[in-house]
């Protein structure tokens, strides 16, 4: 192949920490200048293209055009299937998918993080969010344009989004809460009974204020102050084993992946809550009422909700996380009964 010659090339560490340029006549002069100034063991690095591709010989090496950026990062101690640099553009792609719209992807989104190299895959998410240029102070659409891309224009500030978001995360709750419910009996007790638990959550404004970081109530939000979330661990833990957090506030892209994490319900929602709230408000006793606080705490609070990473989020039967039969009714209050809405009464003689 005739002489070499020196060439100018692109080094960096992963995601583009410590980019620099420099010249070099060969591979083994690009990791000698690599080992230099990135202050890195050459013999524990390897070269590679933006694309994921290892550079490992040469005749390879000589191929490539000047200015090409080699990314050198440390191999893993532990054989893994999925490559970390290749992981980062994989996201960076997903990213670009929801951002473009296509929203019917979320659900392959969730299984990627949480699949069999979940581990892996949420440090390589991980890494390449905190190499983005998260803005997290900044509140406005105007500071900060990139960070609303794709939403509405009604939305001026990003607190605005995160709030919206929480809510209708409850709302969702109150919808199939009404919906199971009503399948399983009728009458007028059930829809007061369902008018009392929405008027409370409007009251409370569909608790929008989870997701809020300068929540005048600071015992309500989940966030700290400059919206870092952290979760809270499987439900059968008091903390996360693996310390995840995000900063939705911080970028787009941190936002999107933040809509793949769970409020999940430590007693199961689908499993417990909904048949045992179903079965006491047609079993009620004469001269009692179903305690609707308590039914409203384990469906809507953080009394029964724990913020999780998709990887902590456990589908399976939280075993051990029944509702407390103490709690189901309490004495009736002399007086008239709750009044019930147009809206429901509409629905009571639709069925």
């Amino acid at each position: 192949m005739g002489t070499n010659t020196t060439k100018p090339y692109k080094i960096q560490e992963v995601n583009g920490v410590g980019r620099l340029g420099i010249t070099a006549v060969d591979l083994k002069d690009l990791k000698k200048q690599a080992a230099k100034r990135l202050n890195i063991i050459s013999d524990d690095f390897e070269p590679h293209l933006d694309d994921g591709t290892k550079v490992s010989t040469e005749e390879y090496f000589q191929r490539l055009p000047p200015q090409t950026c080699f990314t050198f990062r440390a191999p893993y101690k532990e054989k893994l299937e999925m490559d970390f640099v290749q992981l980062q553009i994989l996201t960076q792609r997903i990213f670009k998918k929801l951002a473009e719209g296509q929203c019917n992807i979320s659900e392959k989104v969730k299984q990627f993080l949480s699949g069999e190299n979940s581990e892996v895959v949420n440090r390589a998410l991980l890494d390449y969010i905190s190499s983005l240029d998260a803005k997290i102070q900044l509140e406005t659409r105007q500071e900060d344009s990139d960070w609303f891309n794709g939403l509405p224009e009604k939305y001026e500030t990003k607190e605005d989004v995160m709030k919206d978001g929480a809510k209708t995360r409850i709302r969702n709750y109150y919808q199939k809460t009404r919906e199971y419910v009503l399948e399983q009996s009728s009458g007028q007790h059930i829809l007061s009974l369902l008018d009392v638990l929405r008027q409370e959550l409007r009251l409370n404004d569909y608790n929008g204020e989870y997701f809020a970081r300068s929540a005048i109530k600071k015992d309500v939000q989940i966030c700290d102050k400059l919206g870092w979330f952290k979760c809270e661990g499987k439900f059968d833990k008091k903390l996360c084993a693996e310390s995840h957090s995000i900063n939705p506030y911080g970028s787009k892209e941190a936002r999107i992946v933040f809509s793949t994490w769970n409020l999940d319900h430590v007693i199961e929602k689908s499993r417990e809550v909904l048949p045992t709230l179903a079965e006491v408000a047609k079993k009620c006793p004469k001269g009692s009422e179903v305690n609707w606080p308590y039914f409203y705490d384990l469906l809507f609070t953080k009394k029964n909700l724990k913020l999780v990473h998709v990887a902590c989020h456990v589908k399976g039967v939280h075993t051990g996380k029944k509702c407390d039969k103490r709690q189901f009714y309490k004495a009736k209050k002399k007086g008239k009964p709750p009044k019930v809405s147009t809206q429901s009464r509409r629905k009571l003689r639709s069925r």
